[in-house]
């Protein structure tokens, strides 16, 4: 339970995941894409060092969500030691990502810098979109640099088919979070096991008459969170997994039915808050940080969502959730990625790499409360007794956690994964039947990609 973050990722890739996608906010509904003519590679060679001022662009969303000030601060920053380089920034909400990208990639267009949701750089690079790395990182990178990605190597944490299409960024580790009075005041224990949340959400509703939790599987947002942080973490509890080695679905199992009937009989049982079919995350964190439910799945980010809402009760961190086999959590990475079309690539890593700084790290983590795959800012004396921070980083060393597995077509998977799962809920289709659906449409998916 001791093992060095990156090892607890190796199950994360065929790229090593990772989900984030955006942390805080929602993935679109998309559909299949395939180029009619996917563009050649149009990589080339590191270029010297240039005295010449250049211009690269900076696409990500999180400033649509927070504002773009700590944007500006840190690029501002980072043109000021390099004075040659200017950075343009593009934002972007996270529905329009996936589509601005996908857009790019077929144009031949992408920006300089982008951030990719875990999911997304098997399908760029299937299309020849995304700058080969391995070069650059192995001229610039060092032993700091290695510690800042979090791996145990420059860039094993973002490869796909011997590429290093991604530079770790984020890390975000989501689990489940409580309001930490309501369960002192009421002398709740907290869950440490699939079954204790169970049995504590049926007996708060009975004795308590209150939710506790909602879900989100709602067709708009329910894509990144149905797979993943509800089915995925309780098949990986049961000693099963979304994906094998190869990517390929492993899911239908007695594992994989076991996570839907777990999910299933909740939502019977009315265990859940009512609706959760189409439950937004706007609403759930807004249920859950206005006490009208007692816990929610999702990330550290919560704190500060709540604290906005003005919530007034100290939210805290579940240590994990122990299944039949396994107790980790699910991780997602998000990677700053280079366009292939990029004339610029040595300054457009340059940012990246001081993006990925100590510095930058500790900034991001005390304005946010957001974690990156540099360990500094939860290595913080202040962060060991956090009940979110402190627990994100024992969380985080536990060598069962997983990811989202980067695969062509991930957002058109993801959303038929809950098209069948809402078909249970709803239609009273078969668990077996709805499993071996996914898996026949998982497969039919990854190849329309080629």
């Amino acid at each position: 339970m001791k093992a060095r973050m990156s090892s607890v990722l190796g199950l994360l890739v065929i790229v090593s995941v990772v989900l984030g996608g955006c942390v805080a906010a929602s993935t679109p509904t998309v559909a299949p894409v395939e180029p009619t003519n996917p563009p050649a590679p149009t990589q080339k060679p590191p270029e010297p060092t240039s005295v010449e001022p250049v211009t690269i662009t900076y696409l990500e969303h999180f400033s649509t969500e927070w504002g773009n000030e700590w944007f500006v601060k840190v690029i501002t920053e980072f043109e000021k030691r390099n004075p040659n380089i200017k950075v343009e920034l593009i934002e972007k909400p996270w529905g329009d990502l996936w589509p601005t990208l996908t857009a790019g990639a077929q144009a031949g267009d992408l920006p300089d810098v982008f951030a990719t949701s875990g999911g997304w750089p098997a399908t760029l690079s299937e299309w020849n979109a995304l700058y080969d790395l391995r070069p650059i990182i192995e001229k610039y990178g060092d032993a700091e640099y290695t510690k800042n990605t979090g791996a145990l190597g420059p860039y094993a944490l973002g490869t796909y088919k011997g590429k290093v299409v991604g530079a770790t960024w984020g890390l975000f580790t989501y689990g489940l979070f409580y309001n930490r009075d309501y369960f002192e005041k009421n002398n709740l224990k907290v869950p440490t096991s699939w079954a204790e949340l169970e049995d504590l959400l049926r007996t708060v509703k009975q004795q308590k008459n209150i939710y506790g939790m909602s879900a989100v599987w709602d067709k708009a947002e329910g894509p990144t969170q149905f797979p993943y942080m509800y089915y995925g973490w309780r098949v990986r509890g049961a000693g099963g997994n979304m994906v094998d080695a190869q990517g390929k679905p492993a899911f239908n199992s007695a594992e994989g039915k076991i996570g839907l009937e777990y999910w299933k009989r909740l939502y019977d049982q009315g265990l859940i808050s009512p609706n959760a079919e189409a439950t937004s995350v706007q609403q759930a964190r807004g249920d859950f940080c206005s006490g009208k439910t007692l816990m929610i799945i999702d990330g550290p980010w919560i704190k500060g969502t709540c604290e906005t809402l003005k919530s007034g009760f100290t939210i805290a961190m579940v240590p994990g959730l122990c299944g039949e086999k396994t107790c980790g959590s699910s991780t997602i990475v998000q990677f700053l990625s280079v366009g292939a079309n990029s004339k610029h690539p040595e300054a457009a890593f340059q940012f990246i790499k001081y993006m990925q700084s100590t510095e930058v790290t500790l900034d991001w983590g005390k304005t946010w409360a957001m974690t990156t795959a540099n360990p500094a800012y939860l290595a913080l004396p202040e962060n060991q007794s956090d009940p979110i921070m402190g627990v994100v980083a024992k969380v985080n060393a536990d060598k069962d956690n997983y990811g989202i597995p980067s695969l062509p077509n991930q957002d058109a998977i993801s959303a038929m994964v809950l098209n069948e799962w809402q078909k249970v809920l709803l239609e009273n289709k078969s668990i077996d039947l709805a499993l071996k659906d996914m898996e026949t449409q998982w497969i039919e998916l990854m190849k329309i990609i080629k």
